[in-house]
């Protein structure tokens, strides 16, 4: 079965936190795209996530 392509958008508070967290270990989608608050611009996941 072919994986579909997600995006998740607010993805460094808590609830999308927890998405990326589920959906990058289901077996039908493959997580491409991550977005965030204006004030993550620049940085990376890890780093907003902490």
């Amino acid at each position: 079965m072919k994986k579909r392509k997600v995006g998740i958008l607010g993805a460094n508070g808590l609830v999308g936190q927890r998405f990326v967290q589920l959906l990058d270990r289901h077996p039908w989608f493959d997580v491409i795209e991550l977005t965030g608050s204006v004030r993550s611009v620049g940085r990376y996941y890890y780093d907003c996530c902490k």
